[in-house]
């Protein structure tokens, strides 16, 4: 019989009875049933049992004799009990003198299928949910970088005002009546005027910490050249005072955002000149490249590092000696991580105490062919 070639759908003939006739390839694969198992048995046992207990199997032959054609996606069961959702076609079947003589029932399993687009409606389910809480994410970073900006605004204006006002009648104070304070009311007016400038600095610095990537300035091809150079001379008045020695490689260009970049190098050069020994420092600013990236080194020949320190370091605030011993407010290194994490790249460091320290920092290769990159460095 030609429909016993058809093994991906079950084809099977009823008498009108509803009582099964023929059975073929395909409905033993689906169905489970062997053909000598089931001629001459009543469709019922096919359906679901709460269907054939409804009568289910008797109305749809009597819905396909009436309208010509029964077409519905519904369950049937399998002979383990297993039940399968299946796209269903059943015709009447008429003799030569129309005379109904019984019915063609054709079945194919649709679970794989329908299982698969639920799938798929689960994924983009999924998807539309990233791309909602992405977009919920990038909401807040804007409001939050604007909340931070207005922060630093506020900071650098309404905070410092009163700090001010409280530095000069300090200052004042001391003017005016130093020959009428003891030696002991000196020292602690001398402390109250060197706290009220920390508070300063320390606000300065936060502010400056904090501006670091809020106003989201555009990455562009930037030649560190430039960059380095503007941050020399950012940092010459330090470097004559130092007497520092400063050499440097050919640097690349790469895509990030100049200004940023511009004090990344200051922090580091204004680092290596703080914590120098006595004799002068020496700087060599040099780059590698990599495959994938720009491995760039900051070496002196300065106090070194602890081991145990090479985390805090770029920790914001964190000072690794006793405060009267330190300048400034250990930001420079914060900022610097902060800038080069807006980068996408990394920082660390390699000190040895007495001998000086090396500090490295990775920025990803630029939005330009390898030709391109090379021919830069070069």
């Amino acid at each position: 019989d030609m429909i016993d070639f058809i093994t991906n759908y079950a084809i099977f003939t009823l008498d009108e009875e509803g009582y099964i006739t023929s059975w073929n390839k395909g409905a033993e694969l689906i169905e489970g049933w062997r053909r000598s198992e089931v001629l001459g048995r009543h469709i019922d046992f096919l359906y679901p049992d709460e269907d054939a207990s409804n009568g289910i199997p008797k109305q749809n032959l009597q819905q396909a004799r009436n309208k010509g054609i029964l077409e519905e996606e519904a369950y049937r069961k399998k002979k383990n009990g297993e039940l399968f959702l299946a796209n269903i076609t059943i015709f009447p079947i008429d003799n030569e003198e129309s005379k109904h003589v019984g019915y063609i029932e054709v079945i194919r399993d649709v679970t794989e299928r329908k299982l698969a687009e639920a799938k798929q409606i689960d994924t983009n389910i999924l998807l539309q949910q990233e791309i909602e809480r992405r977009k919920k994410i990038e909401a807040d970073l804007t409001l939050s970088n604007e909340e931070l900006d207005a922060f630093a605004s506020a900071a650098s204006h309404d905070l410092q005002e009163p700090l001010r006002m409280v530095v000069s009648y300090l200052q004042l104070i001391e003017r005016r009546y130093t020959d009428k304070l003891d030696q002991d009311g000196i020292e602690f007016l001398h402390f109250a005027v060197d706290g009220a400038n920390r508070m300063k600095m320390l606000i300065n610095d936060l502010v400056e910490y904090s501006r670091i990537g809020a106003l989201g300035k555009p990455f562009v091809q930037t030649d560190m050249m430039l960059a380095l150079r503007q941050a020399l001379s950012n940092v010459g008045v330090m470097i004559n005072e130092t007497h520092a020695q400063i050499t440097y490689d050919r640097l690349p260009v790469l895509v990030g955002e100049p200004g940023e970049l511009t004090r990344l190098f200051q922090n580091l050069l204004v680092n290596a000149m703080k914590f120098r020994r006595e004799e002068s420092p020496r700087i060599h600013i040099g780059v590698e490249e990599k495959e994938h990236e720009w491995i760039f080194r900051i070496e002196d020949n300065g106090k070194g590092i602890e081991a145990k320190h090479f985390h805090n370091i770029f920790v914001i605030f964190k000072q690794l000696g006793k405060r009267r011993e330190q300048v400034g407010n250990g930001v420079g290194l914060a900022i610097a991580k902060k800038i080069v994490t807006r980068h996408h790249g990394a920082i660390w460091v390699v000190s040895t105490v007495g001998k000086g320290s090396t500090f490295y920092f990775s920025i990803p290769k630029p939005a330009l062919t390898q030709e391109e990159a090379h021919e830069s460095y070069k």
